[in-house]
């Protein structure tokens, strides 16, 4: 004992042969937490029925048209010398809607259309009879006098001259036809113009478009 006398030893603490405890890991992630699954709702729609409207019965509302009577004649002491400037008085039909007499609706119709140029169209639109048109034969003394003129200005042997190479369903006496079925065409004027002169004219128009359009 090499230990000075009256020197105590110190102590010598004994090793810690403990093994330090380990903590396992915590493996969840942080602040996620564990979704919740729903129990699925087995339970059907509720499906709304439709409402059915009540169908309408009431019969649907009908106007009948409302029927004029018909013109009234005019009255027993006849009709005016100038129904327009001395009217008879408007008439109520059964409706209530006034009307004028038949003699003042011709009047006025009359005064609406006196028309030189009017005139001039309808004698321009007049068409023979069809029995008058069936008639027409060539070199025929009762043919109309517009179908006379034509003969006189251009014969057959001219006709058959210039349609040499028609197709042969256009025949003079065919177009001596068509001719009289339009009494102005190569007709009479009252007011000196030139009858011949003007169905010259209007045969070389005809003639021009015949060889446009064949």
């Amino acid at each position: 004992d090499t230990a000075a006398p009256g020197t105590p030893s110190p102590a010598t603490p004994a090793p810690d042969t403990a093994v330090p405890s380990t903590v396992a890991p915590d493996t969840a992630a942080p602040g996620t937490p564990s979704p919740v699954t729903p129990a699925p709702d087995t339970a059907a729609p509720e499906t709304p029925s439709p409402a059915t409207p009540a169908p309408d019965t009431a019969a649907p509302a009908t106007d009948a048209p409302a029927t004029p009577s018909p013109p009234t004649p005019a009255p027993a002491g006849g009709c005016p010398a100038d129904p327009l400037a001395n009217p008879l008085g408007a008439v109520k039909d059964s409706t209530g809607k006034e009307f004028m007499w038949v003699c003042e609706v011709e009047a006025k119709e009359e005064e609406l259309t006196k028309d030189a140029n009017l005139d001039e169209l309808r004698k321009s639109t007049v068409t023979a009879d069809n029995a008058v048109v069936e008639a027409i034969v060539a070199g025929r003394g009762s043919n109309p006098a517009n179908v006379k003129r034509f003969e006189r200005l251009l014969g057959k042997s001219a006709w058959d001259f210039l349609a040499g190479n028609v197709a042969p369903e256009y025949t003079y006496e065919r177009f001596l036809k068509a001719l009289g079925k339009f009494p102005a065409l190569c007709g009479d004027y009252s007011d000196g113009r030139d009858a011949d002169a003007i169905c010259k004219k209007a045969f070389i128009t005809f003639w021009a478009h015949f060889t446009q359009e064949t």
